[in-house]
């Protein structure tokens, strides 16, 4: 089959040097746009070729139900605000089309791009949610041909699948790393590890924030009933479908781990899903009725931009990363927290919540853990969450969880 992708731009000079067999390159001038599709498309050096297969696919799919709004599903016909105290609440309040829950998965493209110190590295393209959806990503898988877990690695704003590979140029992308490699890190941990392209831009333009292409797709999905952060959680969650059958991928055992943007998907994706046997969410869990509505906050919603497609105006926000912990129970969750993200106070005040449900109700008795490291920023602290996965799905027995974790 051939590439989607044309091969052009330079080889990383030290690509040798630290054990990367590169077998494509990147580019940022191929138009993915599918057949009829004229949706506004970023200035292509604000983009990676992920968000080239995602987000044109995304206004396909919402051109396609703009055309029949009879028959919309996830149309609501009046405003109501719901508590997200059960499942199919959340689902409705997130805008997951229904597609996504029950449609088969087709695949477009799966090539080797890289091997690395052992791990082959796969873009793979997929037709989700009965089309014209397509989720891009990228795969890791140990060489060994022993069959492992499957984790989702979700990658936060101003990034992509590449850079937590380890596989992309840093100079392509304005803001720091904050991601350390861990999807990487995750496949030589044990795990095959799915990187899905989340919709973000990595380099900004004047007066503007890495997420104004996730917002315009959102304000154009909300009069329809769905939101972006819903479509990209269904999108997540039909594509397990294609791995559970995969060739060295053990399809039972499943577990996401996500920082920021990614850490909110993570969150979402396992209290919607119950096939996820594991979550860990890094800097996101915050006191999220202040986030949403305090004045005080430093990082609340209404401050930034960029966080209108994290708002969600149907869902009652007092407790609610409590509540939604509480779907996901009693699988085992990990909260990953910089002590100096400033998130972290607002982390804190829902930890003593869910500390205090756990031990008075036997009945939520499961794996929470969490580490606050002390020094630790708005990044990947990697080396607890992985403990808590390769204990879980691994079943690695360590010590090391005892003080982190409520069993």
């Amino acid at each position: 089959m051939p590439n989607i992708l044309s091969c052009c731009g330079q080889m990383f000079d030290f690509a040798d040097a630290i054990g990367i067999r590169i077998f494509g390159k990147y580019t940022n001038n191929t138009d993915h746009r599918l057949p009829g599709e004229s949706a506004d498309y970023p200035n292509e050096n604000r983009v990676t070729e992920g968000f080239g297969v995602v987000y044109p696919s995304i206004h396909a799919f919402l051109t396609a139900k703009a055309s029949s709004l009879d028959a919309q599903p996830n149309r609501k016909d009046s405003h109501s605000t719901v508590g997200a105290e059960n499942r199919e609440q959340l689902i409705d309040a997130l805008g997951v089309p229904g597609e996504c829950q029950e449609s088969s998965v087709r695949l477009v493209l799966r090539e080797q791009i890289a091997e690395r110190h052992g791990i082959r590295i796969d873009r793979i393209v997929l037709e989700v949610c009965g089309g014209p959806l397509r989720l891009y990503g990228l795969v890791g898988q140990s060489l060994d041909g022993q069959e492992k877990p499957l984790v989702i690695a979700l990658h936060g704003s101003a990034a992509s699948p590449e850079r937590i590979f380890g596989l992309d140029d840093p100079s392509r992308y304005q803001i720091g790393e904050y991601h350390h490699e861990f999807a990487f890190r995750l496949a030589k941990a044990g795990f095959a590890v799915f990187a899905p392209q989340l919709t973000t831009e990595i380099k900004l333009r004047a007066v503007q924030h890495f997420n104004q292409y996730r917002n315009a797709v959102d304000l154009r999905a909300m009069p329809l009933g769905y939101r972006i952060q819903g479509i990209e959680i269904g999108m997540i969650s039909n594509a397990i479908d294609y791995f559970a059958s995969r060739p060295g991928i053990a399809g039972d055992s499943v577990a996401a781990y996500g920082i920021s943007l990614g850490g909110q998907t993570a969150f979402y994706l396992a209290a919607i899903d119950d096939r996820l046997d594991a979550v860990v969410v890094s800097q996101w869990i915050d006191d999220r009725a202040k986030k949403l509505l305090g004045k005080n906050h430093p990082i609340a919603n209404w401050r930034f931009v960029s966080e209108l497609s994290n708002t969600f105006f149907d869902i009652l926000p007092e407790n609610l990363d409590s509540r939604v912990s509480r779907l996901i129970a009693p699988r085992p969750m990990f909260i990953e927290i910089g002590g100096d993200d400033q998130r972290a106070k607002g982390a804190e005040a829902v930890l003593r919540k869910l500390e205090a449900a756990h031990k008075n109700n036997k009945s939520e008795s499961y794996g929470l853990c969490y580490q606050i490291y002390g020094q630790g920023k708005h990044e990947i602290m990697f080396d607890g969450a992985v403990e808590f996965l390769q204990y879980w799905l691994l079943r690695n027995e360590s010590d090391n969880l005892d003080p982190y974790c409520m069993y």
